[in-house]
């Protein structure tokens, strides 16, 4: 189905891409053990100080252990493996930004003209800066911006479900909290997640993943760390059997046609052609 955003019946296809954040060691097993193997494309977010240790202790995004550069090539060379950006020292000014494009191009060898995406650390850049005037050369320089859930509509029921969905992990309230994080046309060069975090089931995010079928819409899943057995206390850790449930699902909807599993780049470029 490469190439081809629509179904058998002309529709526009549903389209979903597993996004991972830092540059994890956790996830250079889970790729070359899981992900590649199984033929799923995924994005991985660098931020390159986390690699080579230069990022300071108040930015450093997790104690686990970083992935290589040499891992990080591996990955670079895979054409199922998209690699953006996620700052030098994990923040989001527009310095340290760039401090970490010009790592990863040196890295990897990437060519200027290219444009990398850039998954927002923390989901923290100011949106209103990066559509502004004063955000023109930032937009210039990335392929896209990765950040995270979104809310148009019914604020005060989406908050109230992703609040409560913390704790009483029902798939349909995870599906209203993260409704309009779904995407079905483009919104300038900004992409939305849906973050799924240690505690969050797989039956929850099917009810997203389902959710974007019926919408016939375009789905970020953001992840951090897949461990066979995460510790309770870190919060962004998910589970390996998790992630093996989720991905047979995934697969399952694509072998069916409604269902296309694409790297953040290309869901972008999906977005792009339906306007």
């Amino acid at each position: 189905m490469e190439g081809n955003q629509r179904n058998e019946a002309g529709r526009a296809q549903a389209s979903v891409s597993l996004s991972f954040d830092d540059g994890r060691a956790d996830n250079a097993v889970l790729f070359d053990e899981l992900l590649i193997p199984a033929r799923i494309p995924v994005s991985l977010n660098i931020a390159t100080g986390y690699l080579d240790g230069t990022c300071p202790a108040a930015t450093r995004p997790t104690e686990k252990a970083p992935m290589s550069v040499e891992d990080l090539q591996r990955f670079a060379a895979n054409p199922l493996v998209e690699i953006a950006m996620h700052g030098d020292a994990h923040r989001n000014t527009e310095e340290d930004i760039l401090r970490g494009e010009a790592k990863l191009r040196t890295w990897l060898g990437l060519d200027r003209k290219i444009p990398l995406g850039f998954a927002s650390p923390n989901s923290g850049m100011d949106l209103s800066f990066f559509r502004s005037p004063a955000g023109e050369a930032l937009r210039e320089r990335v392929a896209y911006l990765r950040t995270g859930p979104r809310i148009c509509s019914k604020k005060a029921l989406r908050l109230f479900c992703r609040k409560v969905g913390r704790v009483i992990r029902l798939p349909l309230l995870y599906r209203i909290a993260y409704h309009d994080t779904i995407m079905t046309e483009r919104d300038g060069k900004i992409l939305y997640s849906v973050p799924v975090m240690g505690n969050t089931s797989v039956p929850q995010v099917l009810a997203a993943v389902r959710d974007c079928v019926k919408r016939r819409g375009a789905l970020v899943l953001l992840f951090h760390s897949v461990e066979p057995s995460p510790a309770k206390a870190d919060v962004w850790s998910w589970s390996e059997e998790k992630m093996r449930r989720l991905c047979d699902a995934l697969l399952e909807l694509q072998e069916r046609g409604v269902l296309r599993v694409c790297t953040s780049a290309e869901q972008f470029r999906l977005l792009r052609e339906r306007t």
